[in-house]
């Protein structure tokens, strides 16, 4: 087996290496992967490592563990896989050097700064959005006032990252987002019933930051700015 990577600037494991190393070269391996995180660490921790990337085919989503979450992953699988995965991690640790460490304390800083600049400006952003929200919102209509989200991709990405699903009657949300972001709404159309996930506020909230983390799926011809528009 070659030495797992281990994305330097993110400290994380991607799910798409992991999922080679502990299912193989079948085609539905990261599929496969994937059901068996949702089990392991829970529904509820994937939103916290998903990326959207970008490939031949269009967008998927992939997910960046830490090195609690990938040692978790490996050892559902075998304790040798575990034993492998720890060590790729404990190979890519050194110990640093006093001017090494001084200057991440100034990087730390400067990054705090920067931070709570920007939470700051992003607050008063989303409070002008949510300000907005009706109750009744769709994810696809709410997304119509952010610029470049693929609203015909958004729903999708959402049923990938573990939020909603399809059903026989319409997309609805999952047990864990069902009152928190999503309400399911009934409605009668031709004579059949169907069914629809609509966002609350605080699902309002929470889809906007997911905007502004690059975790929606944009146009192809997106011209790299976050900015709204009113409904």
């Amino acid at each position: 087996m070659e030495l797992i990577q281990i994305n330097p600037d993110t400290q994380t494991m991607s799910s798409l290496d992991l999922a080679q190393l502990c299912v193989g070269d079948k085609k539905d391996a990261h599929s496969d992967f994937v059901k068996k995180m949702r089990k392991v660490l829970g529904e509820s921790m994937l939103g916290n490592f998903s990326e959207l990337i970008k490939y031949a085919k269009g967008t998927r989503t992939i997910y960046n563990l830490p090195e609690r979450e990938a040692c978790l992953m490996a050892m559902s699988y075998s304790y040798e896989l575990q034993a492998y995965v720890y060590d790729a991690w404990q190979a890519s640790k050194k110990p640093l050097s006093p001017k090494e460490l001084a200057f991440m304390v100034i990087q730390a800083e400067e990054a705090k700064e920067r931070a709570e600049f920007e939470i700051t400006r992003l607050q008063g952003v989303c409070n002008t959005i949510t300000a907005q929200f009706c109750p009744g919102v769709t994810v696809p209509k709410f997304c119509k006032q952010l610029n470049g989200v693929n609203v015909q991709q958004v729903n999708n990405t959402l049923i990938d990252m573990g939020y909603l699903r399809r059903t026989n009657t319409g997309i609805v949300p999952v047990a864990y987002a069902r009152d928190r972001y999503f309400k399911e709404e009934q409605n009668k159309f031709n004579g059949k019933m169907r069914a629809k996930a609509v966002l609350t506020l605080v699902g309002a909230k929470w889809l906007y930051r997911a905007y502004l983390s690059n975790k929606l799926p944009m146009r192809s011809d997106w011209d790299n700015k976050m900015s709204h528009l009113v409904f």
